[in-house]
């Protein structure tokens, strides 16, 4: 038998190149398995597609393989429906929406509490149209979602269905978003003094905190 808790350290390798280690305690050597799948030990790779923004390329640069490799493995991930369940969210209050692309025009759609800033919902193959946003919005009515307030990236069919289905709300627009496509018509080195004043107080709208 091999100890529970076993001290370690590497001893050379088998004939197929696979790193073997050694028990200090018991003095047995063997191989570590993971009990994961292939794809299951890649899940990081699909992770930092979908969250960090890296390409195909890149990935395939930082992790030593084709690209084929990782276009597999993100195609995997993709096909893995999650889940659908829409829990109660009466107690909530401020919310924030706001999608990414995979494959334009349809990618994911999320909303999430601005407060606690835990994941309320999302959906896979959305397409931010009035249609799809509409039967989005739809299922957090029935869940018991009524926000006071809602925050976007400014799009007007976002803005036109929140409105349609809870006319009271109150809605803002997300300051990175605002910050983004101000730099974008700044330039990065306007020549116009207006405009490099203009950089100049979006460079600071993510520090601003109160009211005054």
């Amino acid at each position: 038998m091999y100890c529970l808790s076993p001290k370690v350290k590497c001893n050379g390798k088998n004939s197929k190149g696979k790193q073997r280690y050694l028990c200090l305690i018991c003095k047995r050597s063997f191989l570590w398995k993971s009990s994961k799948t292939l794809e299951q030990r890649r899940f990081n790779w699909f992770k930092l597609w979908i969250t960090e923004g890296y390409s195909i390329r890149e990935l395939a640069v930082i992790k030593r393989v084709s690209q084929s490799t990782v276009k597999r493995v993100i195609k995997h991930w993709l096909g893995q429906t999650p889940n659908q369940q829409v829990d109660n969210f009466s107690n909530t209050k401020h919310v924030i929406f706001d999608g990414t692309f995979l494959k334009r025009p349809r990618g994911i759609y999320a909303a999430m509490d601005s407060e606690t800033h835990k994941l309320l919902y999302a959906a896979i193959n959305i397409k931010e149209s009035a249609n799809d946003l509409l039967q989005f919005y739809s299922q957090l009515s029935k869940a018991g979602l009524y926000p006071e307030s809602a925050t976007t990236d400014g799009n007007t069919a976002q803005m036109k269905q929140l409105k349609n289905l809870w006319p009271e709300i109150k809605l803002q627009r997300c300051i990175v978003h605002v910050q983004r496509q101000g730099l974008s018509w700044c330039r990065r080195n306007p020549k116009r003094t207006d405009a490099k004043h203009l950089r100049e107080l979006l460079l600071k709208l993510t520090e601003v905190k109160t009211k005054q």
